[in-house]
């Protein structure tokens, strides 16, 4: 059973207000910049479900481990995400009334499917440029070695002459 599907028919239909859920499970890859995004550890989301006037919302916190590679050196690492999630979820008929700056995600026959809302977010809270560390190094553009493991006698590059009449005014 996927535990990120959620039966909240008690919720629509005011048999409660508001409900607390904990949740742990397994994600699928996600591929994310031509890179394939993936989870080292099961997702954890403490969160609190609240009836709102067209629907539900969701707000907590999700904690969980993927394995990126490093723009840098290309070398793959861990890397732990922690964030908040605010999410709205709507009846279909109720989607088209809700403000354009809203996005909500859809309920369907009483039950809500948190992995695509959780998938956006995690996505949207991925490094832009992961790195492995700060100080990683990276690779030599000219030979391809691993500059975080040895260096390289490759010549420095020349400067681009295309660049010359900008140098002379910043020396002037």
């Amino acid at each position: 059973m996927n535990p990120f599907i959620i039966d909240v028919s008690s919720l629509i239909q005011g048999a409660e207000s508001a409900r607390e859920i904990e949740i742990t499970g397994e994600l699928s890859s996600i591929e994310f910049g031509g890179a394939l995004v993936e989870f080292i550890s099961p997702l954890k989301l403490v969160a609190a479900l609240k009836k709102a006037s067209r629907g539900l919302t969701l707000r907590g916190e999700v904690k969980v481990e993927v394995k990126l590679r490093c723009s840098r050196c290309l070398k793959s690492f861990n890397y732990p995400l922690e964030f908040k999630a605010d999410e709205v979820f709507a009846l279909p008929e109720d989607l088209s009334h809700l403000p354009d700056e809203v996005e909500a995600f859809p309920i369907h026959k009483g039950r809500i499917d948190l992995e695509p809302a959780l998938k956006e977010l995690i996505v949207l809270n991925l490094p832009f440029r992961p790195l492995c560390s700060e100080d990683c190094r990276g690779i030599c553009p000219h030979c391809g070695k691993d500059l975080n493991v040895e260096s390289c006698h490759c010549q420095q590059q020349a400067d681009d002459v295309r660049w010359s009449a900008l140098k002379k005014l910043k020396e002037t």
